[in-house]
């Protein structure tokens, strides 16, 4: 559960958490920002999946505009709901990839991070 406060409004959220992916069943910290970095994952790839690599990878109507990623705004979405700041969630992308490699999901791709890190096996 997350708490927003705003202009003398609290907002209590539950945010999504994976304790099936979550050590001692997976790779995952169950640290709030990692479990964010991992929903990060998750939503970014899909997103990614569905854009491509940009107007030349989608079918559009006319008129229609073509989709873009907005990673970095979906970053900061998340951190937010999970209470936490982007950059705390970039600590976690090697259980991240760990995690996707247990499940055979794909790597991070490099878009996703925002910025270079190392990401030790």
């Amino acid at each position: 559960m997350t708490k927003l406060s705003h202009q003398g409004l609290d907002l209590h959220l539950s945010v999504p958490t994976f304790p099936q992916n979550t050590v001692p069943n997976g790779a995952l910290q169950p640290h709030l920002a990692c479990q964010a970095c991992f929903y990060y994952y998750i939503l970014a790839m899909m997103q990614k999946e569905r854009v491509g690599r940009g107007p030349e990878d989608q079918i559009l109507l006319e008129g229609e505009p073509w989709q873009d990623t907005h990673f970095r705004e979906l970053k900061q979405t998340i951190a937010m709901l999970y209470g936490i700041t982007p950059d705390r969630m970039d600590a976690f992308w090697g259980e991240v990839h760990r995690e996707a490699q247990r499940l055979g999901l794909p790597e991070p791709h490099s878009s996703l991070l925002l910025k270079q890190i190392i990401i030790v096996n």
